[in-house]
């Protein structure tokens, strides 16, 4: 779902290039996950659909991606909206100075917050390790699954004030 972010929120995209040029982290947002995710259904996942037909089976990485565009689900609480409207997404190679995505983020939610925003929300599958959770948490996101009550369990939803 990067490719969305870019695509429709381009101007809260913040990338990590490693000193080769080489992309090793980014923290991608946009400003009203309501309206992001709006913007996902009618005019990203469609555009997607028809690029790239389901596949029959997903037996790689990349058929696992295109299926995921034909199974697309949008969640998105009140709750989680009215404490935290912006929808943020994080990403490093595990080899890369860690502190080069507090930046990142600190920049993100800089200028989320010069544009109005005073929260932000991300979402991580059940299936990743407690050291991901653990990741969020020492970038300052606490876990809001109380309050998000997705109707599904194979999501946890964090939360961060900016």
């Amino acid at each position: 779902m990067v490719g969305a972010f870019l695509t429709l929120s381009p101007q809260y995209c913040f990338v990590i290039e490693n000193t080769e040029g080489a992309v090793c982290g980014y923290v991608v947002a946009a400003l009203d996950a309501r309206i992001f995710s709006k913007q996902v259904e009618e005019a990203w996942i469609p555009a997607m659909c028809m690029k790239y037909p389901k596949p029959e089976a997903t037996f790689t990485a990349e058929q696992e991606i295109m299926a995921s565009f034909h199974n697309h689900e949008v969640y998105l609480s009140e709750a989680v909206r009215a404490q935290f409207p912006s929808l943020v997404s994080v990403g490093q190679t595990q080899h890369e100075d860690p502190s080069a995505i507090r930046r990142c983020l600190a920049a993100a939610c800089a200028s989320l917050r010069a544009n109005g925003s005073h929260g932000m929300h991300l979402e991580i599958p059940t299936t990743e390790s407690d050291d991901h959770a653990q990741h969020y948490r020492k970038l300052g996101f606490m876990d809001i699954n109380g309050l998000a009550t997705p109707p599904t369990d194979t999501v946890n939803v964090f939360g961060r004030p900016i």
